[in-house]
């Protein structure tokens, strides 16, 4: 769908021709047309396979000119600010024109700004999760003010993003050549290609927008997933070891995982799942949760409420994203060890080099602990030790340290949790 928005600076009805051309030439599906102006004794110009919608009061100052085959409905505003703003089946899109009167009473700055941030908080409330704001808004968006930090943030709340980045108004000041931002577009969760261009007609930019789907890359994932059944059970049975305390301990747990390598590579099947990256959605409730923490004061205690009741309904969204991912098959440090690798620490090598190969880095760092462990491996002197213990508790039993046997290692294994964690060998419990 391709948006435009232009004030054309009165004379709608003069300036038809040259909006038709433009609007046919643009393939424009909808246009929101600032500062027509059309009196009551004014008709509304039509164009050939468009509707054109004008704002319902009495200086029709917004205009809407959409296809014929679009079906939308107008969402009525209640008080007196010049918009148009329909509901398609896909999206919300709205255009204005913040103008600087009132049945001809010049506003203070005070009150537009006021009059603005109304409309904004009524429109993040009652716009689709798809959705577009566009037209004339007044403020430049490429200088620091306190209304275009006050827009700066309403978007940010609503997770909307200003997409127009080149001046939009050029015009004349007391001889003097000026330029500006102020004919924005704000889009939420769609792919858009901006263009701006000069209409002929104005000294407003015209802006168009093209709003699509994001497309969101879809990744194939190998899951793997291990079932026991009776057969693997009746093969573990048919292939039992046999040790007995003569057999060498480093034989044995070779042989051992050896053994429970083979019957999970006999219970493991691979399953090739398609998924697509994304966040969590935010949905109407927190939109919704959101809209009313703004409304109320920060220091009451019905916006501590909201705000804590907003931090769970998004961490239940949160959760529901990650379930959902889980349902297809992916584990939980997929999940956290799908964010990019960081880079490589940087060893000192024995013969003086620096290195940040990964190889040799995780081969020292094997060496250094192996090493501490090696270190760590000597003969107890029991002699020794009851002697420090009787020094401490006085009288106490005699005891040693003695070799563990199979049977007591094969006790305390049948004592572990289930499924957890594997180990270097890929056999979890």
């Amino acid at each position: 769908m391709k948006l435009l928005s232009l004030n054309i600076q009165r004379g709608f009805c003069k300036k038809i021709d040259q909006i038709e051309m433009m609007i046919h030439e643009e393939n424009v599906d909808i246009a929101f047309l600032c500062e027509t102006d059309l009196e009551s004794d004014e008709y509304v110009p039509n164009i050939n396979g468009y509707i054109t919608t004008v704002q319902n009061c009495q200086k029709r100052r917004v205009a809407m000119v959409i296809k014929s085959d679009i079906n939308f409905e107008v969402t009525k505003y209640n008080e007196d600010f010049p918009c148009l703003v329909i509901q398609t089946n896909q999206m919300t899109i709205a255009g204005i024109y913040n103008d600087f009167t009132v049945n001809r009473i010049k506003l203070t700055n005070a009150e537009r700004t006021d009059r603005m941030k109304r409309f904004l908080e009524w429109f993040g409330k009652n716009a689709k999760k798809n959705c577009a704001l566009l037209g004339d808004f007044n403020i430049n968006w490429s200088s620091s003010s306190p209304d275009q930090e006050m827009l700066w943030e309403w978007s940010q709340q609503e997770d909307l993003h200003q997409v127009v980045q080149s001046s939009t108004r050029f015009y004349v000041w007391k001889g003097e050549k000026r330029q500006s931002m102020i004919d924005l577009a704000f889009i939420r969760d769609r792919k858009t290609v901006v263009n701006v261009f000069d209409p002929l007609i104005s000294d407003h930019c015209a802006v168009t927008v093209g709003v699509s789907r994001p497309k969101t890359k879809s990744r194939v994932l190998t899951v793997k997933k291990t079932t026991i059944n009776s057969s693997i059970l009746d093969q573990a049975r048919n292939t039992k070891l046999t040790f007995t305390d003569n057999t060498d301990f480093d034989e044995a747990v070779q042989d051992l995982t050896k053994w429970c390598q083979n019957l999970k590579s006999l219970a493991t099947t691979e399953i090739q799942i398609k998924t697509r990256e994304k966040s969590f959605e935010i949905n109407d409730k927190i939109r919704n949760l959101r809209t009313i923490a703004k409304l109320l004061p920060n220091s009451s205690t019905e916006y501590k409420k909201v705000r804590n009741k907003l931090q769970t309904e998004i961490r239940k969204a949160k959760n529901r994203s990650v379930n959902n991912l889980l349902s297809q098959g992916r584990s939980v440090w997929s999940l956290i060890n799908g964010k990019p690798k960081s880079e490589p620490i940087e060893l000192l090598l024995p013969d003086g080099k620096l290195t940040k190969d990964r190889k040799e880095v995780a081969t020292l760092l094997a060496n250094h602990f192996q090493s501490k462990v090696n270190r760590l491996k000597r003969e107890p002197d029991t002699q020794k030790i009851s002697e420090a213990m009787f020094d401490y508790y006085g009288d106490c039993e005699p005891w040693d340290l003695k070799e563990v046997s199979f049977a007591e290692v094969g006790k305390i294994i049948d004592t572990l949790t289930s499924k957890t964690s594997p180990g270097s060998e890929g056999i979890s419990y």
